[in-house]
């Protein structure tokens, strides 16, 4: 969750981040998984993709608010070897969700 998420907010955006998977992983047929850490949201990604280990990943990062991909996730963005997507849900009807999600493509 982004610093400043209420203490009482973050378990619906946990929650909201594991219906998101399971919703991915039956419309889309995503094989998925879900890791929490902690730190800056585009550092943390930036160092986990750029994981040798595991080159066959996609980043799907969901937002409501536009200004936040330039102003947090401009990093993100450099030509890589990894795929992106990006989600965009306006805030005026976004439920507060957790902005990250990493999957591993099979």
């Amino acid at each position: 969750m982004p610093e400043g998420v209420p203490d009482a907010q973050r378990p619906f955006g946990v929650r909201t981040l594991l219906d998101a998977r399971s919703e991915a992983q039956a419309v889309h047929g995503l094989e998925m998984r879900t890791e929490l850490r902690f730190g800056a949201a585009a550092e943390e990604l930036q160092r986990r993709l750029s994981d040798a280990e595991t080159p066959d990943q996609m980043l799907i990062l969901g937002v409501a608010d536009l200004g936040c991909l330039r102003e947090r996730f401009a990093s993100l963005f450099t030509p890589s070897s990894y795929s992106l997507m990006v989600v965009y849900r306006p805030a005026a009807t976004a439920e507060p969700v957790a902005e990250t999600k990493l999957s591993a493509m099979s």
